[in-house]
Parts: structure tokens; C-alpha cells; sequence
């Protein structure tokens, strides 16, 4: 795996904050910033929607270092006002010109899941350095090119690893997961209700163990089908009166 310098990276750092929700890249670095354990702090954005074993497994942590847990607003507060989080976004139900609302899932990740640690650096103030998982091969949110306050330098331990590389590691130091890696899906389940990105074996793991969260993303899902649907056969109307 691509060998990187935290002891440099670290350096001059008297505080230093870990973005930690449990999952596997999170677990890594948890353990890789053992050595520097007093001056670390784990910064952890509780969604209200995580999954209850998640919340256990997170908290934890707490024995071993500071951990801070944060909160939006309301995630459910933002599906209302800014759309249902899809990987499929209508133009009109973006802009509200037709209801419900469908947003990127991107932007609810954004908005409840990253701006809430983002606020804390900011209040914090002090220079220090904020570490994050996140990898380049990750499609998921682009940590990476986020905007931090100008008193935090981020730093990417395991940007340039691939998932491989993860999970090698955590072989190789025996550390434990959350219960759902066992039965593999490898996901740190932040948002349980979330329908997107949705995959079918994660919706299958839903329906095993969070039977209801499973239900509330279905839901979700067909609402956004419905809309998808209509705006697809818009466009097909207009493609075939053209022949």
C-alpha cells in the first residue's frame, strides 16, 4: 500500500482532528493516530438516522479518545425543504417548481454529514490539522476539494490507497469493524433511511436488520421513480413526435 509520512504531515500540530464515523477508512487512521492519542479528537456527525449498532460501535471510541458528536439541524427537515436525497434529479422537482422536492444526494450529504464538522474547525478557530478517509478512488463525496476555515490544513493519509489496501491493513493490525462488515457490506451505515446511493445488497442488508429504515428509502425510492418516470416519458413525447 502507498506509504505515507504522518509523522511530517503532523507536525507543528498541537490539535488534530479525525472525521470518524465508524467505518473502515475511519477505523484505519483511528488506529494509525494512536501515537499522537492526546492530541487527538474524533469529530463525528450523528445524523439521527445512523444505525443503532453504528451509534454503539462509534461511541465506543470514547474510552480511547475525545470524541465529539455533532448534529444537523434535521435530516428530515432537509428532505422537506431541499428534496429527497436521489442519484436522479428531475430539473423541475430541483427547483421546486414541482413537488416533491428531489436534491443530489450529494448536496444532503454535504449539508448533514460534512458541514456539521466543518462548523466545528471553524468555531474551534486555532490552527490545526483535520484527517479525513477519504481515497481517490472513492466516488462518493469529494471530501478532498472540500473549502476548509483557514486556521485547518486537511490531510488524506489514505488518498492515493485503494480499498484493497483498507482492508489489508485492518487484517494485518486485527481491528474490529462494525457487525455489517462480516456480512459483506462495507458501508458505516450513517444514514440508514437513505435512498441513494442505493445498491441491492444494501437494501437486502436493510431488510435483514433495519426493517423499517428499509421501508422509509423504499419509499423514498419510488417517489423518486414516479418523478424520474415522468420526466423520462416528457422527453420521450418530444423525441418521437420529431419522427
Amino acid at each position: 500500500m502507498p506509504a505515507f509520512d504522518l509523522h511530517a504531515a503532523l507536525d507543528g500540530h498541537d490539535r488534530v482532528f479525525l472525521a470518524f464515523s465508524g467505518g473502515k477508512e475511519s477505523v484505519v487512521l483511528a488506529h494509525m493516530l494512536e501515537p499522537w492519542r492526546d492530541r487527538v479528537t474524533l469529530l463525528w456527525t450523528n445524523t439521527g438516522h445512523m444505525a443503532p449498532h453504528m451509534v454503539e460501535f462509534v461511541r465506543a471510541y470514547s474510552e480511547r479518545f475525545r470524541l465529539v458528536e455533532l448534529a444537523p439541524a434535521s435530516l428530515m427537515g432537509f428532505w422537506r425543504d431541499s428534496g429527497i436525497p436521489s442519484e436522479v434529479v428531475p430539473t423541475a422537482n430541483a427547483s421546486g417548481d414541482r413537488l416533491p422536492r428531489i436534491a443530489a444526494w450529494q448536496a444532503c450529504c454535504a449539508v448533514n454529514r460534512t458541514q456539521p464538522k466543518v462548523d466545528h474547525l471553524a468555531r474551534y478557530g486555532a490552527p490545526c490539522a483535520y484527517v479525513h478517509g477519504q481515497r481517490r478512488d472513492d466516488p462518493l463525496i469529494p471530501t478532498w476539494e472540500q473549502r476548509y476555515p483557514e486556521n485547518v490544513e486537511a490531510i488524506a493519509p489514505l488518498w492515493e490507497w485503494a480499498e484493497a489496501d483498507v482492508m489489508a491493513y485492518i487484517a494485518r493490525h486485527g481491528l474490529a469493524l462494525p457487525a455489517q462488515y462480516g456480512e459483506g457490506y462495507r458501508d458505516s451505515l450513517e444514514c440508514i433511511v437513505c435512498p441513494a446511493p442505493m445498491t441491492a445488497q444494501r437494501m437486502a442488508y436493510l431488510r435483514r436488520a433495519y426493517p423499517e429504515a428499509a421501508e422509509t428509502a423504499a419509499q423514498a425510492m419510488r417517489v423518486v421513480l414516479q418523478e424520474t418516470e415522468r420526466a423520462a416519458i416528457a422527453i420521450a413525447e418530444v423525441i418521437c413526435a420529431e419522427k
